[in-house]
Order: C-alpha cells, then structure tokens, then sequence
C-alpha cells in the first residue's frame, strides 16, 4: 500500500469517527463542552441523518413514514386533478368557442334575412303607396285667361282647385296662397296683396264624389281671389306685356300612408302679344291669345324672352309710312 492509498484510508477512518462522534455525542451550547447521549437520542440521530440516495440529499430520513407516503398520494392526486380540471377548462372553451361562433352565424343570417324583409316590406309599401296614396296635383289657377269684363272677372274671379286623383282619402290639406300684380319685366310687387288660407280635414278621391270631374265636384276644395283690385288700366297693362299676375304659396296634405306631401305653388298669367309664322304650304300659324294665359314662375321667363323677340320681330316686318 503506497502513501496515498493510506492518507485514504486514514480519511476515511476519520470521516467515520466523527460520524460516530456525531451519533454519539451532542454539544452543549451554554457550556461548549460535548455530553454523550441516550440510546434514544442516539437513534433519533440515526434516523435523522441523510441516506445514502443521492437524489434525496436533504437532511431527512431515507425511510418514509406512512404519513409522508399519505402526504405525497394527497400531492399526486392534487397535482392530476388540477390538470384534469385544466383540460376540461380547455374542453369547455372550446365548446363554448365553437357554439358562440355558430350563435353568431345564425345571427348574421338572421339579420340579412331581416333586412330582405324590411327591402321587402318597403318595396310593397312603395307600390301600395304609388298605387292607392292620396294625391293631390298642382294645377293651373281657373280660369285659364281672366275675363276682360271687370264684372264678370270679379264675379268669377280666380281659384285655385285641391282635386284628389288617388285612391285612399287625403287628410289634414293646408294652404296658404297670395296674389299680387306685378310690374314687367322686373316683377316688382304693387298694389294690395290679397291672400288666402285653407285647412281641409278630409277630401275624398274624385272618383268618389258624387260626380266624378275634378275641379267641378262639390268635394273638391278650393281657394278663390276676388280680384277687387283689377282696374281697366289693369287690362291695357296686361295687353302691353307691362304687367303680370302672379298667384305664389304652398300646400301640403297626408297621403293616408303616413306621409306628409309639401308641395309649392307659383303661377303667372300674362298676355303674350300674337305672332304669325312663316307659311308652311299653303297655311301660316298664328301664336296668341283674345286673353291670357297662366304660365308656372319656372317657365315664365323663357316664355317672355321669347314672347319679347318675336314682338320684336313682327314690329320689324311692319312697312313704314314714307309720309313720315
């Protein structure tokens, strides 16, 4: 045996005296010195000491007792159970995945199936009420020329006619309607303004009064001017394209759908001076009127610009008097 297996041996040997020492002795702290124990305490010490299983190297027995081995079973079971019950968590959100998108799914198709119907609904609505709504025209003011007799324009002065052409009664009809005399061409207002208002619970379908001619029936209502104002100097005017009457408001009824119908108003009437076209063939044609006529504000301009040239026209084709 060579030196160095003896200093082995040698510390080997004292390794195992001192853990002799350690199971047979314990040191007192309050005097420092070593006292030798019990038997009891000596195997206590025994039990105590770390095994030789080098994966447990904590200062506990190598033996188990059987409350650790309760202890570790209540572990393991603690340990599978938290992972069962994760996995059926997981089982469950994805169930619950899978029926919330289906939920939503058969949401949206029920919301595009909704709105077909409302499409649906408003297309029939549409139709009902393009077929069977009450509708209540704007129509020219009567008569269609004002009689130059004073006495008889102002007896039967000018009226504006509320004919239903629908099929379903309107209801709650006002208007509002003015009538002022006008300087031409710039439409400046004089005279006395003469207005009038109407309110109208209920008018029937034409073709349901008891005659069935709109504008002549007793139901269908209607606005009337006196025309007390009109003047014989009124009449050269009007003749002269100097002056023009003009009849301007609004309206507005129930279609008995539910709508409310706005509907303005804005006529002129005026005297377009004749004109007589070239010959076609064998004929000529002649634009004019003994009267007047009613134009809409819309279209009245263009008309008195062309009205205004063809005067202008025809006064160029007049012979002069050489006498002059």
């Amino acid at each position: 045996m060579n030196g160095k297996d003896k200093t082995q041996q040698h510390k080997g040997n004292a390794e195992k005296y001192l853990k002799q020492t350690d199971e047979k002795f314990f040191i007192d702290p309050a005097s420092g010195l070593y006292h030798p124990c019990t038997s009891k305490e000596e195997a206590q010490i025994q039990k105590d000491r770390p095994g030789e299983v080098k994966k447990r190297p904590f200062f506990v027995s190598a033996e188990s007792s059987w409350t650790d081995k309760v202890s570790t079973f209540f572990a393991a079971l603690t340990v599978l159970v938290s992972a069962l019950t994760l996995v059926l968590l997981l089982l469950t959100v994805t169930y619950t995945r899978k029926q919330w998108l289906e939920a939503n799914k058969s949401a949206r198709a029920a919301e595009r199936t909704l709105k077909e119907i409302q499409k649906q609904t408003r297309l029939m609505r549409q139709e009902v009420t393009g077929n069977f709504a009450a509708t209540i025209p704007v129509e020219l003011p009567r008569p269609t020329s004002i009689f130059e007799d004073l006495e008889r324009a102002k007896f039967y002065g000018v009226a504006l006619y509320f004919a239903n052409t629908g099929r379903v009664a309107a209801t709650n009809l006002i208007v509002e309607a003015k009538l002022t005399k006008r300087r031409l061409p710039g439409f400046a207002i004089f005279g006395k303004p003469e207005a009038r208002n109407m309110n109208v619970a209920r008018v029937r379908p034409y073709d349901q009064t008891p005659v069935g001619i709109p504008g002549i029936t007793p139901d269908d209502p209607f606005v009337k001017f006196s025309l007390n104002d009109f003047t014989p100097e009124d009449v050269a005017l009007l003749h002269a394209m100097k002056e023009a009457i003009q009849i301007d408001g609004r309206f507005k009824y129930s279609d008995g759908f539910g709508n409310t119908i706005h509907q303005p108003l804005c006529f002129i009437y005026w005297i377009p001076p004749p004109h007589v076209f070239p010959p076609s063939g064998s004929l000529g044609a002649t634009f004019g009127f003994n009267g007047g006529k009613w134009s809409s504000c819309r279209d009245i301009k263009d008309e008195m610009v062309l009205a205004d040239r063809w005067q202008k026209e025809d006064e160029a084709k007049q012979p002069t008097d050489p006498s002059k």
